[in-house]
């Protein structure tokens, strides 16, 4: 009975508090954001060639990763009016 009390014990250490769990992937996807941004400055300076189609590509999948993420933190963000 003491082994399952102290195994229930180590899993809730290794569980994150889900607002700071939350909070985290908010700022994951700011910062995701931020360098999906980035790389379309990049994709725009340059002649449209295969790499800045690349470039574009990337830039695409970090903001699906981005609103992923902030969905994941609260979905109310998603849907706001605001």
């Amino acid at each position: 009975m003491r082994a399952l009390s102290e195994e229930r014990a180590v899993k809730s250490e290794e569980s994150p508090d889900p607002v700071t769990f939350h909070s985290s992937l908010f700022t994951m996807s700011a910062k995701l954001r931020a360098v999906a941004e980035e790389l379309v400055v990049q994709s725009r300076a340059a002649s449209p060639t295969r790499d800045s189609a690349l470039t574009l590509l990337a830039a695409d999948a970090l903001i699906t990763l981005a609103v992923e993420a902030e969905a994941v933190s609260d979905i109310r963000t998603l849907t706001s009016d605001s």
